[in-house]
């Protein structure tokens, strides 16, 4: 058999080597809308690809690579054709949870790919079996590479510091640093085949420390007597993502961003409900836990309370739109119900209204009458234009798929805001879509909608932009706060709503959910009266504390934010 001529060979190893990240320049979301981002892409890509080759010789080169890279890529490139995104850890949790008969059917049913994909790896291993045990590159090569390796990291340091400088002025110099160092390491979760590797750890981490978690939380209890009585009753939580009270036309905002809302009855909106911190993964646990966020070393050593709901005796359901956060994963494991989407915060039709159709699934399927639901949603969370399909952008112009975070400058104040106010218009639809859900029931029903934290646009003379400054500004903890309640919860508990519409207009923080929720039901041994809206006994915060995004406090009264 004549011998295929040895740069041949290699060339085609090479591309199939690089077949994912070819893909990925051309569907990739990020990719797509900057060629300086997918040049810069394909640099990086091929000096990590280059980067074995300095102390591995040809033969051994391929093999290695072609184990560790090619054998995982349809992953990754079915992530890209699914999502449009890279292989992200919410895809791999999915993949890793399939069981052998639910993969069986879905290969099954593709055959003609797993032929292709077999070809594929049969050839390329065999071209790599037929390699010489001798340097891939040639010296100059090497050289070049040794020197870029060192170049890379610090340009993208110098980038990133300057970007972080941009954004937040308030940060030492180590506090630049280690942020840009993050934003680098956060890259390489988008480079395959480092991405498929760096997430696959990242998930086997999450897993330890979730059983360790379930184990260290198993014999907490909070005391509560299960309630007996069969009446179906059901709580709705839906904790929502980067949105501020002041864009939402129910807290007196100019626009009609909530014109749906806006004509339910039964529907209380608090004007002074504040966040506990300006990042998801601080603010999220102190919604759920009655452990304020000042003793958040504490966080770990109870349960929350959907596990009070359920030492109540509810069933409870865990759905959601985002990445499981170190506090939330436990409840993707332990809820009688929980789904989270394998789409990741930059997919193309990643829309919090598909969070209907698993409630729906939940309802159907669950047969105790009282049940809790947590639906986690996506929300403002940047980019705002991917959050609400084309018929919700109403306010115009508005910013695009081609508009890179380095565009977000005061000039682009006037977009921004359009498309986040577009973002807030469907919010009110997806509530007003899953209240219309709620009402089928025709039973005792009560949801609340907050958001984790807020966000900055430009608002004043600070030039402040998106959230988790360590300045903290109003706009970042200023959280619409939004209940509704059926008719049939009216009837049953009408003192609790007389208390639930009373304290409209108090000043309070997310620490009331818990005793709020849990009192709504009539569950009282966990809870502090004083902290519960539908308490005549609650008591309005007038200084709450806060953190912000360098782990410090700040201190909120109904005027002034104070370090």
């Amino acid at each position: 058999m004549k011998q295929i001529h040895p740069y041949i060979r290699r060339t085609i190893l090479f591309l199939l080597l690089l077949l994912p990240n070819i893909y990925a320049v051309f569907c990739v979301n990020d990719l797509t809308i900057s060629l300086a981002k997918s040049i810069i892409y394909f640099v990086v890509v091929l000096t990590c690809l280059l980067l074995p080759a300095l102390v591995l010789k040809a033969k051994a080169y391929f093999i290695t690579e072609g184990l560790l890279t090619l054998l995982c890529a349809p992953i990754e490139i079915a992530s890209i054709y699914i999502n449009k995104e890279t292989c992200s850890k919410p895809f791999l949790a999915i993949i890793y949870s399939t069981d052998r008969q639910e993969a069986t059917e879905l290969l099954s049913s593709m055959w003609f790919l797993v032929v292709a994909v077999l070809i594929v790896w049969a050839v390329y291993f065999y071209l790599a079996a037929t390699e010489k045990q001798e340097w891939l590159l040639p010296k100059p090569l090497q050289k070049s590479l040794l020197i870029l390796l060192p170049i890379l990291p610090v340009c993208g340091m110098g980038v990133f510091s300057i970007f972080s400088y941009h954004f937040n002025r308030e940060q030492t110099p180590a506090q630049i640093a280690a942020d840009a160092a993050d934003k680098i390491m956060m890259k390489f979760y988008k480079i395959f085949p480092y991405n498929f590797y760096v997430n696959s750890i990242s998930l086997l981490r999450d897993e330890r420390d979730i059983d360790k978690r379930i184990h260290q939380l198993e014999q907490f209890r909070f005391g509560i007597s299960s309630r007996n009585d069969t009446l179906p009753e059901v709580v709705v939580l839906v904790i929502g993502e980067t949105a501020r009270s002041h864009n939402f036309s129910l807290n007196g905002y100019e626009r009609p961003t909530t014109p749906l809302l806006s004509k339910r009855a039964n529907i209380i909106s608090y004007d002074s409900a504040y966040s506990q911190a300006n990042l998801t993964a601080y603010a999220v646990p102190h919604i759920l836990s009655r452990i304020p966020v000042i003793h958040r070393d504490c966080l770990y050593t109870e349960r929350d309370m959907i596990d009070a709901f359920k030492e109540a005796g509810y069933s409870d359901a865990w759905i959601t739109n985002q990445s499981a956060g170190t506090y939330t994963a436990r409840h993707l494991h332990t809820t009688d119900y929980h789904y989270a989407s394998h789409k990741g915060g930059s997919a193309e039709g990643n829309y919090d209204v598909e969070l209907l159709t698993p409630l729906e699934q939940y309802l159907h399927t669950q047969t105790t009458a009282k049940k809790i639901i947590c639906l986690h949603t996506m929300g403002n969370h940047w980019r705002y234009d991917s959050r609400y399909p084309i018929e919700f952008s109403v306010y115009q112009p508005t910013i695009d798929n081609k508009f890179n975070i380095t565009d977000i400058t005061p000039a682009a104040k006037e977009k921004l805001l359009n498309a986040y106010d577009n973002g807030i218009l469907y919010t009110d639809f997806f509530l007003d879509s899953l209240i219309n859900r709620l009402e089928m029931l025709q039973c005792p029903v009560i949801m609340l909608y907050l958001s984790d934290h807020g966000e900055n646009i430009y608002d004043d003379e600070r030039e402040v932009v998106l959230h988790g400054s360590y300045i903290g500004t109003r706009y970042e903890y200023n959280i619409p706060f939004i209940l509704w309640y059926s008719e049939q919860y009216f009837s049953l508990h009408p003192d609790k709503v007389l208390q639930l519409r009373a304290h409209q207009h108090s000043q309070f923080n997310s620490a009331v959910v818990f005793h709020t929720l849990l009192d709504a039901c009539g569950i009282t041994e966990p809870i502090d009266s004083t902290m519960s809206l539908c308490h005549p006994a609650f008591c309005p915060m007038d200084t709450m504390q806060a953190l912000t995004g360098d782990e410090n406090f700040i201190k909120i009264t109904c005027d002034t934010i104070l370090r």
